[in-house]
């Protein structure tokens, strides 16, 4: 019998029809070259490089494959049933759970649209951790808590996250202590990130960091999580940069962060919204004097985003936080 890294048994191969996975087993060579200068050298070598993420190497083969090729892998049957509910060829990633099995015809008809956009949320975040894992996370009883090799600060941690996350469709956030520890991870929408009561509590006093795949300025959502988590630092990474706000000092008392972290929320977006109702005015003056829609709303496209920050760096002032603008 064959067990992972865990002690757990792994399933005799194959196991299931069409399976064409083997058991191979991992020889371990430290005890047999150790007293050998130079293969213990060259073993210590092979040994830091590092291995090809699953998801990721899955997804690469998919790509290139042609579709007999594909049908081949996951089952005509499976792939033509996936490929009949989307309207199209399947991806690698809408074929499988957020544990790497493929799932069965039944569970792909089975399956509403909700359900099945949770699921590929779930997948592509698993997917990230095991890139991350492949940049060199250590485990310290599983994916998490986990450390970045050479890291020893939460300022270290966040630019080698930051650079892995910036420019991704969905919104991936990390909590990190100040160690540069990866205390949790979350993948939201687009536009957001939820979190449970329960995770906010293990995560108080931890730097979050999160890409905006849209690339604006941090919301009234993340000042709230800020004050009301009582996290030491919210971070939005961006395609050119990232923003952060910074308490010089955290709320001890929960539910008065809470209380705090609200109030602070809705300041932002009535500063937004004062500033917005003043820039709709002069875009209907720009309108009437002949300017085209298409200018029009390429300033508004900037000035929101400079009403954005000004509004930040104004709730900084106010709430004892401090804004920062970080360009690469």
């Amino acid at each position: 019998m064959y067990r992972d890294d865990q002690g757990n048994a792994l399933p005799d191969l194959p196991d299931e029809p069409n399976c064409r996975c083997m058991t191979v087993p991992v020889l371990k060579m430290e005890n047999l070259v150790r007293d050998i200068t130079l293969p213990s050298a060259v073993y210590a070598k092979v040994a830091e490089v590092p291995h090809t993420p699953v998801g990721a190497g899955y997804t690469d083969w998919w790509q290139a494959a042609s579709e007999k090729e594909r049908m081949t892998a996951v089952g005509v049957t499976r792939y033509q049933t996936a490929k009949k509910i989307l309207g199209r060829a399947p991806q690698w990633i809408e074929l499988i759970n957020s544990d790497g099995k493929l799932l069965s015809v039944e569970e792909l008809r089975r399956e509403t649209e909700e359900e099945r956009n949770t699921r590929i949320a779930a997948v592509k975040s698993r997917i990230l951790q095991q890139e991350l894992a492949h940049l060199g996370l250590v485990r310290t009883g599983g994916i998490l808590p986990a450390r970045l090799p050479g890291v020893t600060s939460a300022d270290q941690a966040v630019r080698v996250i930051e650079q892995r996350i910036r420019g991704e469709p969905l919104e991936y956030g990390f909590f990190v202590a100040d160690d540069g520890t990866i205390m949790l991870t979350k993948v939201g929408s687009e536009a957001s990130i939820i979190f449970q009561k329960e995770e906010a509590k293990r995560v108080a006093g931890t730097t979050f960091t999160h890409n905006h795949p849209r690339n604006g300025p941090l919301s009234a959502g993340d000042v709230h999580a800020l004050i009301a988590g009582r996290l030491k630092a919210m971070r939005a990474a961006t395609a050119w940069g990232a923003y952060e706000l910074r308490q010089q000092k955290t709320v001890a008392d929960g539910q008065r962060a809470v209380t705090i972290g609200e109030r602070a929320a809705d300041d932002y977006r009535a500063i937004v919204k004062a500033r917005m109702r003043e820039l709709s005015q002069e875009a209907e003056r720009m309108r009437a004097a002949g300017v085209p829609q298409s200018q029009i709303n390429e300033w508004l496209t900037r000035e929101y985003t400079r009403v954005l920050e000004e509004a930040l760096m104004q709730i900084a002032q106010q709430y004892n936080l401090v804004f920062r603008k970080e360009i690469l």
